[in-house]
């Protein structure tokens, strides 16, 4: 316990120390050793290639990661408890399967602990339709949802068109919105489900907003602000793209080009895969790769640049690698996790200022990097525990040949103590 004292309005802390230590600073970035072994739990779901997507924690800090089996036929659930083990509560093995030939990309927790995950599957072996899960706190499939548990809105403006689910947010009301893209048209789309799988009409009139773009985007980042927008991101081409729309469902026109933002950040630059964060300013921040260099970008509320971060609104890592995905903390620092290179690859994970800049306090000059133990390791996904430690979803190759997955737990912030303040006259 922390007393702090007042002594001729002169103030000091006393460390009261009872039976045991209290250590008062942790290391930031620091792999936290309660968790697996040395602060890593590695698992596989199959003999083959594992694929890891998406990480989702509970508020039990419980973390649900979503991903694929080897032969690309299953969407594979794990829960993990926090200390790094197995939660055999979760389908009685820790593991749970949807059958198809689907791909999972993103998952969420709603407020009553079910998991709703989204994605795409390989249907009439012509094209692929977005698909919606959602499963029980037991890991089995939630037939309230749709009837069965699964549900696949038909998004495509025409009934043939490859259809994409790439990411999914769970509002306050409960009820799910999805973003994704289309092939034909070039079409990105947001879609708002009801909380029993149905699509809510109140959005856009029938469920679906629709842009149709110059190129197929590919959608990766999706936030509800405060006020009930909603903000997509991603790629077109090879430009940062971002969107909002306000809670009916319709463009919102105070947000770039009829509530469009395709930002071009340099001349000559591969610039993809941008997820999303919004920081307590209602400033968005979207994280993702620009010439091969893990890069953040921040967005003013009516989307443009906002030079008061990094000077332009650009803040490249300079690192070698790839971003996956960020988030903020409370506060407003910035986490982003990825793979660093060059090969053997390893899982990296970055820490920086609220306003752009590493945060120096964070493992060494901002940048951690983890070998998990394979041949290459990939950072996949981040979320946080309740206690701010930083819960990290990814793959490792074993043998070239095969590919397990991992997550990691990281040291984050001070450690929490009491403070009890009191003056003497």
């Amino acid at each position: 316990m922390l007393i702090k004292t007042g002594v001729s309005n002169m103030f000091f802390y006393v460390l009261v120390v009872v039976g045991f230590t209290i250590p008062l600073f942790s290391g930031d970035g620091d792999l936290d050793p309660s968790h697996g072994t040395a602060g890593i739990f590695t698992f596989d779901y199959d003999a083959g290639n594992d694929f890891v997507w998406g990480l989702a924690v509970q508020s039990d800090d419980k973390t649900v990661v979503s991903g694929s089996d080897s032969t690309g036929t299953m969407w594979v659930f794990t829960r993990i408890n926090s200390d790094g083990t197995l939660d055999t509560t979760f389908d009685t093995d820790g593991f749970a399967s949807v059958s198809g030939n689907e791909v999972i990309v993103a998952v969420a927790i709603q407020a009553d602990g079910k998991i709703v995950a989204c994605g795409s599957l390989f249907s009439n072996n012509t094209s692929w339709t977005e698909q919606v899960v959602r499963l029980n706190t037991d890991g089995s499939l939630d037939t309230t949802f749709g009837g069965t548990g699964i549900v696949s809105p038909q998004v495509g403006v025409f009934e043939d068109d490859s259809n994409f689910g790439q990411a999914v947010v769970i509002q306050a009301d409960g009820k799910i919105v999805i973003v994704g893209n289309s092939t034909d048209p070039r079409d990105l789309f947001v879609a708002r489900l009801n909380t029993d799988g149905s699509l809510d009409t109140s959005f856009s009139g029938d469920g679906i907003a629709h842009a149709d773009l110059s190129t197929t985007p590919t959608m990766k980042g999706v936030q509800v602000q405060a006020d009930g927008k909603i903000v997509a991101s991603g790629h077109l081409s090879n430009d940062l793209l971002a969107v909002r729309l306000n809670s009916d469902g319709s463009f919102d026109n105070a947000f770039g080009t009829n509530g469009i933002v395709i930002e071009d950040l340099g001349t000559n630059t591969a610039d993809n895969s941008f997820d999303l964060a919004i920081q307590s300013t209602g400033k968005l921040v979207f994280g993702g790769n620009s010439s091969n260099t893990p890069t953040l970008v921040r967005l003013n509320t009516d989307g443009t640049l906002d030079t008061s971060f990094d000077s332009d609104g650009i803040f490249s890592t300079g690192e070698v690698g790839s971003a996956s995905e960020i988030l903020v903390q409370s506060d407003d620092k910035i986490i982003m996790v990825g793979t660093g290179g060059p090969a053997p690859t390893q899982s990296m994970l970055i820490r920086m200022m609220p306003d752009g800049g590493f945060d120096n306090t964070f493992g060494t000059s901002g940048v951690v990097r983890t070998t998990v133990g394979g041949v290459n390791d990939r950072g996949t996904a981040v979320g946080l525990h309740s206690d701010f430690s930083i819960i990290v979803a990814g793959s490792q190759d074993v043998f070239m040949a095969t590919r397990e997955s991992f997550t990691a737990l990281y040291e984050n912030m001070l450690t929490p103590v009491d403070l009890i303040s009191f003056s003497v006259d």
